[in-house]
């Protein structure tokens, strides 16, 4: 009797590729909805009633989320590099500092 050896097939590597632009586009919708929200919040009658720490812990978040803001657009408007990655790494920092400092005033106005 002879045996016939099957030859073991590799299952082919699937290549996922990251869709800056999506993510990109993700993030930069993000930014701009907190930055208004943080706008409300920040010139609201309430805003007025929180102790100067608060608001300078809300401020800080919200200096560091412009900085990165501006690494993003270093190399031109972000609609036109959408796919590239430093604009992803910034503007995703960006997004979330803006989002911590909005969280900083919506929990200190209960």
């Amino acid at each position: 009797m002879e045996y016939s050896k099957k030859k073991e097939e590799k299952p082919e590597a699937v290549q996922k590729s990251f869709n800056y632009v999506i993510w990109n586009f993700f993030y930069y919708r993000q930014y701009q909805k907190a930055t208004e929200r943080f706008n409300l919040l920040y010139s609201s009658p309430e805003a007025g009633e929180l102790d100067n720490e608060t608001l300078e812990l809300a401020l800080f978040h919200k200096t560091l989320a412009e900085q990165y803001y501006a690494k993003a657009e270093e190399n031109g408007p972000i609609f036109r590099n959408l796919n590239s990655i430093k604009v992803f790494i910034n503007l995703r920092k960006a997004y979330f500092y803006v989002r911590d400092a909005v969280g900083v005033l919506e929990e200190s106005m209960g």
